[in-house]
C-alpha cells in the first residue's frame, strides 16, 4: 500500500518555468528533446510540442511530456492555468492511471513589456514538463500488455488552457520516443 502511495506521488511532476527573452540562463530541455513543433491552433497562444521521451529514473521508467506555451497577443494573459493529460488509452501503462497534471496560475506578459518590468509571477511563457511513472514490468506482464504499445498510445495529448473566464482545449498528436531503448 505504501508503494502505491509513493508511486502516485511520483506519477506527475509539473514544472512551470518563466521564459524571459533576455535571461542569461535559459531553461534547458530534458534529454531527448531536440526541437519542437509549433502548432497553429490558437490565436491567443503560441504552442510548441516536443516528442514525449521514455526515461529511466533510478529503477523506474517514466514517460516525459513537454509543451511550451507563449503569448501570441499584445495583451498580458493573467492567471493562466495550463494542464496536460495523455489519452485514456495509456491508463493501464501508468502507475497511477490517467489524471490531468496540476493546475498552476501563471501570468504571461506581452512581448512589448520590458524584461525589467516583469513581475515575480510573470514571464514570457511557460514550459510544462510532465513526468508519468510507468507501471512496473510485473504488472505489465500480468496484465498481458506490451510496453512497446506506449509508443503509439502515448501520442495523443490534451492541453487545456484557462484564463480570465476563458478556456481553450487542444488535442494534439506528438511522437513518443524511446531514444535509449529502455522499453523491454
Amino acid at each position: 500500500m505504501a508503494t502505491k502511495g509513493i508511486a502516485a506521488l511520483l506519477v506527475s511532476v509539473f514544472i512551470l518555468s518563466s521564459c524571459a527573452k533576455n535571461e542569461e540562463v535559459q531553461p534547458q530541455p530534458s534529454s531527448g528533446y531536440n526541437s519542437g513543433t509549433d502548432l497553429a491552433v490558437s490565436e491567443v497562444f503560441t504552442i510548441t510540442t516536443y516528442p514525449a521521451v521514455v526515461e529511466q529514473d533510478g529503477g523506474d521508467l517514466r514517460l516525459v511530456y513537454r509543451v511550451d506555451v507563449g503569448n501570441a497577443t499584445k495583451d498580458a494573459i493573467p492567471n493562466l492555468n495550463a494542464q496536460i493529460s495523455p489519452s485514456a488509452a495509456l491508463d493501464q501503462y501508468l502507475a497511477a492511471g490517467i489524471h490531468p497534471s496540476p493546475e498552476t496560475d501563471f501570468d504571461i506578459a506581452p512581448d512589448s513589456k520590458a524584461d525589467g518590468d516583469l513581475g515575480p509571477e510573470e514571464g514570457r511563457g511557460i514550459e510544462i514538463n510532465d513526468y508519468r511513472l510507468l507501471s512496473d514490468p510485473q504488472f505489465i506482464d500480468d496484465a498481458g500488455l506490451d510496453y512497446k504499445n506506449i509508443l503509439n498510445l502515448g501520442s495523443e495529448l490534451t492541453l487545456t488552457l484557462k484564463w480570465d473566464d476563458k478556456e481553450e482545449e487542444h488535442i494534439v498528436d506528438i511522437e513518443v520516443t524511446d531514444p535509449d531503448n529502455l522499453l523491454p
